[in-house]
């Protein structure tokens, strides 16, 4: 992923008097605190490129110690690591599996959550951040459709009314949005494709739900179509079509997800949770569970469709190396989310000269082709399921 060529740092008048104060405990030269600011904006940008609907503003993020000593260079990362864990900036938790998982690292509540702010970076570091962005470049070249979704973004602009609405925010609420707005009207770069399961992140990715109701492409408004319940809906390609009790399932299970699988799973499990929450419970206790799905919704869910559950289950238990356990059901998962609106609607789209933007499991484009891009998504989920699903499509406007 391509690096940020300013430091991304917590807007508190005496970061700079513990970096120093750090520093001499540990021996670092004053020339070398840019190391440490430089540590502190990587957890800062990656945090911004991970974000997710619940706006978690300080989360863990893994950084492979190969990649910190060859930014940073030899011993520094693990001293820089060190000095700024002691001096109360950063937490560390030091467990890690080898080639599997990376040592995590977040801010402070002394530093979290606090409007972030920009200053330059000293020439060299810029010019050699640059350097390894260009490489990252040319060791993961863009296909066509992916380049064709990086270029279209730079004609999505925010109306001039999103003033207004950064106005209602503050700390790391308001950098997040402000980020955004940044990236959208001075173009930086931030576009990368997962090796894995094939998504696209960028600026439109990471942007907030009420922030993208002020997009425009071309100056037109705009409007956002998604695939109803996608990752559940797609779990259903873990039946066996070949057996008649996996079947018979599956189309009750089908069934199910086109009625509103989130409130019908709700209701099934007989809690009184908004949408949101049975959401973000769905995936943590039962599609990408870390061990043994667990829980009302999982009892219910188990209860309702217990073959998908034990196909569930085995799968998260069985499954071992860099694509097991809950990661590997997220890489399936998303992996046919992307040949859908990447591989597919997308690269239609582009053939038609049509102008839009991918966000993981949706399509972005202008209201006048909304029609049009919700007819491919809806024959292009239907290809991929094998069978027609009546599924609540809907074409979601995206102004104020």
């Amino acid at each position: 992923m391509l690096l940020p060529d300013e430091f991304l740092l917590p807007e508190r008048h005496n970061l700079l008097s513990v970096l120093r104060q750090a520093g001499v405990a540990h021996g670092l030269r004053p020339e070398r605190y840019d190391k440490a600011k430089l540590f502190i904006t990587l957890i800062n940008w990656f945090g911004f490129s991970r974000f997710y609907s619940n706006e978690e503003h300080n989360p863990w993020i893994q950084l492979k110690s190969t990649f910190l000593r060859r930014l940073m260079g030899g011993a520094y990362p693990v001293l820089i690591r060190d000095m700024l864990e002691s001096a109360g900036v950063i937490e560390v938790d030091h467990s890690y599996q080898q080639g599997r998982r990376s040592k995590s690292y977040r801010l402070s509540e002394r530093f979290a959550g606090r409007r972030l702010v920009m200053p330059p970076m000293p020439h060299g570091m810029r010019e050699r951040i640059r350097q390894l962005n260009a490489e990252f470049e040319r060791s993961n070249p863009l296909n066509e459709i992916q380049q064709a979704i990086r270029d279209n973004i730079q004609r999505f602009s925010l109306d001039n009314s999103v003033s207004l609405y950064l106005m209602g925010f503050d700390g790391h609420r308001f950098s997040h949005r402000e980020i955004c707005r940044c990236f959208i009207e001075e173009r930086p770069s931030f576009f990368k494709v997962s090796n894995r399961s094939g998504r696209c992140f960028h600026v439109l990715t990471s942007m907030p739900k009420q922030m993208k109701r002020y997009l425009r492409i071309d100056n037109e408004l705009a409007v956002e179509i998604d695939i109803p319940s996608a990752q559940p809906l797609l779990a259903a390609t873990l039946y066996d079509v070949r057996d008649v009790e996996h079947v018979v399932e599956r189309r009750h299970y089908l069934s199910f997800v086109a009625s509103g699988f989130y409130e019908s799973l709700r209701d099934a499990a007989r809690v009184d949770w908004p949408r949101d929450v049975v959401k973000r419970h769905c995936y943590s206790t039962i599609f990408f569970a870390s061990d043994w799905p667990v829980g009302d919704l999982w009892n219910a869910f188990r209860a309702q469709f217990p073959i998908l559950a034990r196909l569930i289950a085995t799968r998260i238990r069985n499954h071992t190396g860099s694509e097991g356990g809950n990661s590997g059901l997220a890489i399936y998962l998303q992996s046919m989310e992307s040949r859908i609106v990447v591989d597919t609607v997308a690269a239609q789209l582009y053939r038609d000269g049509i102008v839009f933007a991918t966000v993981h499991d949706s399509i972005i484009c202008k209201a006048s082709d909304g029609e049009w891009v919700l007819e491919l998504m809806s024959n292009s989920v239907r290809q991929a399921l094998g069978e027609c699903v009546e599924l609540p499509w809907r074409i979601e406007e995206l102004h104020v």
